[in-house]
């Protein structure tokens, strides 16, 4: 004979039956499929995101060589708005703008070195502004 309990004045069977509604197991796939689609739109602009962040990184040590010229000495310390070279980092040449202008303190110069690059078709500017000797 089975065990059987008694309950309220019902019977229940001592074996439970586990297990989710319907309803349950709807918004559970719900959830992972809204879980799962943020991920592919995530990891669908990860490779813009990396492009645009080389970009960025190739303006970034065209103006770090720009800057590094003038207090090497290899670029001539002229006051005034100038390019500053075209600076190559494999296959494509950075154009980088200067802008060197006099301080109150005897050669003491400031320094503006720029450099474009793009995002998502925009142009953006990297500017770098820094002060240096030139005897």
């Amino acid at each position: 004979m089975g065990c059987r309990a008694w309950r309220g004045g019902r019977q229940r069977s001592a074996v439970a039956v586990a297990g989710f509604s319907l309803l349950e197991t709807a918004i559970a796939l719900a959830i992972l499929g809204l879980a799962l689609a943020l991920s592919l739109v995530a990891l669908s602009r990860g490779p813009r995101f990396i492009a645009e962040q080389d970009d960025r990184q190739r303006a970034l040590r065209a103006v770090e060589a720009a800057l590094e010229g003038i207090r090497s000495g290899s670029t001539p310390v002229l006051v005034g708005n100038h390019e500053g070279g075209m600076f190559s980092d494999g296959d494509d040449a950075v154009p980088v703008r200067l802008a060197i202008s006099e301080t109150p303190i005897t050669d003491l110069y400031r320094v503006e070195a720029a450099a474009s690059f793009q995002i998502r078709g925009e142009e953006r500017w990297l500017v770098v502004t820094t002060l240096t000797w030139s005897p």
